[in-house]
């Protein structure tokens, strides 16, 4: 009898066999996991344009600074480089990172939801938050039964101020008329209304209303902070009054405020905020006027390059102490 040779049906899975294929579906995984971290990376550093990568990753080893205010915090009237947030910086030396986020025309009132919603940039919660503030606010002195939002003129007139209408993007601005035209068009139709004229009378008195709605910012944008674990300081701001420009002090400016109430409305105002600083045990810092002559601004509100260079140097000696790196 012949015996039958029945094939040898596992001769198509020998182990070698099975162990290059194993091999080989790991290094597929592989392959696409880097495709996919470099596709990520690639698409990070696409929305972040003009970003050095040293800094950007830097900010997560060392404190950062987070500044937050109107114009003069964004310090519009000085040329890049020489403004105050820049040499704070600067002053403060390569363990720190300062993230300018002022912005023309905000008040505490922008700015509670500034800090709400977007303090954080580059992904990181900063170590502490300076506030300067109070120059804004005090524009809506003395309008009667004033919005706790100031929502009865100065927010809505945000829109034009800023020139948020789509009419002042599309229109070329080397045509008046148009831009004329165009405006009164957008002011017929445009659902977003000029906001009525206030009514209030012009005073160099305190505003308690006014008073009232800035002590609760200035309690607000503190818990919020502390419940991040991020510093607060707070400096109030400062203006030489006798050179405040006219043509900002009038009352498309601040309705209700003539110019030689400007000091006094807004010395009255740093004195509630040094108060709520100390009762809320958030850092104030004093910055004396005296300190600070006419050449020092170019508006009577707005710093030169001098006066941002000194305002810095007065500052970060108290903001180095209060922005120490979080464990």
């Amino acid at each position: 009898m012949i015996p039958l040779e029945l094939p040898h049906l596992g001769a198509a899975a020998r182990p070698e066999t099975f162990n290059g294929l194993v091999h080989m579906h790991h290094r597929i995984l592989a392959l696409l996991a880097f495709l996919l971290l470099a596709a990520f990376l690639l698409i990070f550093f696409w929305h972040v344009p003009r970003v050095d990568l040293g800094i950007l990753f830097a900010i997560y080893l060392i404190p950062v600074v987070a500044l937050f205010g109107g114009s003069t915090t964004e310090d519009i009237a000085v040329p890049d480089g020489q403004s105050w947030p820049e040499r704070l910086e600067q002053i403060l030396g390569a363990g720190y990172a300062v993230i300018n986020h002022g912005s023309a025309l905000y008040s505490t009132v922008q700015i509670v939801v500034q800090t709400a919603f977007y303090e954080r940039a580059f992904g990181v919660t900063p170590d502490c938050a300076v506030y300067y503030v109070g120059g804004i606010d005090v524009q809506n002195s003395h309008i009667h039964r004033l919005d706790p939002g100031y929502a009865d003129y100065f927010t809505p007139s945000l829109i034009d101020s800023l020139q948020a209408r789509r009419v002042d993007a599309v229109l070329p601005a080397s045509s008046p008329l148009l831009l004329f035209s165009g405006r009164l068009l957008a002011l017929t139709f445009d659902t977003a209304r000029p906001p009525p004229e206030p009514i209030g009378t012009a005073s160099a008195q305190p505003d308690a209303d006014l008073e009232a709605i800035y002590r609760r910012n200035v309690r607000t944008i503190s818990a919020i902070n502390r419940q991040r674990g991020i510093t607060t300081v707070w400096v109030g701001e400062i203006v030489h009054a006798d050179t405040v420009d006219q043509d900002t002090a009038d009352e498309t400016w601040a309705p209700f405020v003539r110019r030689d109430a400007v000091g006094p409305l807004l010395w009255r105002l740093n004195e509630v905020l040094r108060h709520e600083a100390a009762a809320l045990r958030d850092v104030y810092v004093d910055v004396p006027r005296s300190a600070f002559s006419a050449d020092d601004f170019v508006d009577g509100e707005h710093f030169a390059a001098r006066g941002s260079l000194k305002f810095a140097r007065v500052v970060a000696p108290k903001i180095a102490d209060a922005c120490h790196k979080r464990p």
